[in-house]
């Protein structure tokens, strides 16, 4: 249902009236997104979810941007992949990647988040140019061995075209360092 700021929770929220325009953190967010991850971590209150609305909405003027709310239920990794699977086909609509031939996209069954994560990725391999996918509330999987591994493969094997921003009120723990080089 809806939560703080009217976000769905799936779907870019809106930002709230009466904000006031963070140019610097925006340019900073523009810049970052040359990368495969950026990622916000503050705690509660400090406006991350805040900033990113604003920077998202701007952004989808640009290219296609896809918002998540993660929620504690979501720390199970075969859950976590189907929803990031709906999210690459919101991000790539003319993708066929993972259709029956009819022309049809399934929900990918079957209890093993590396097959369901192996529907996701060829999707954003179809990608037909930079797309952003939004995670919010990260630190609800953070603590999620198995959330985690989803969010490392994702960061490590999805399209170079997908540029992914977390926000979470603790670091998460990923694999940051391959990143980097």
């Amino acid at each position: 249902g809806p939560g703080r700021h009217g976000q769905n929770r799936r779907g870019m929220p809106a930002p709230p009236r009466g904000v006031l325009a963070r140019p610097q953190l925006l340019d900073v967010l523009d810049e970052s997104s040359r990368g495969r991850l950026t990622l916000l971590a503050a705690a509660a209150g400090y406006g991350k979810s805040v900033v990113l609305s604003v920077w998202a909405e701007r952004r989808a003027a640009t290219g296609p941007v896809e918002w998540l709310t993660l929620r504690r239920a979501d720390d199970d990794g075969v859950r976590l992949a189907r929803l990031l699977v709906e999210a690459m086909r919101r991000l790539s609509p003319g993708s066929s990647a993972g259709s029956h031939p009819d022309g049809a996209a399934p929900h990918p069954g079957g209890d093993d988040a590396d097959q369901v994560m192996d529907v996701a990725l060829g999707i954003a391999e179809h990608l037909a140019g930079p797309a952003v996918l939004v995670l919010d509330d990260v630190q609800e999987v953070a603590g999620s061995p198995v959330a985690m591994a989803v969010l490392n493969r994702l960061l490590r094997e999805a399209s170079p075209h997908l540029h992914v921003v977390m926000a979470s009120r603790v670091d998460p723990p990923l694999a940051l360092s391959r990143l980097q080089l």
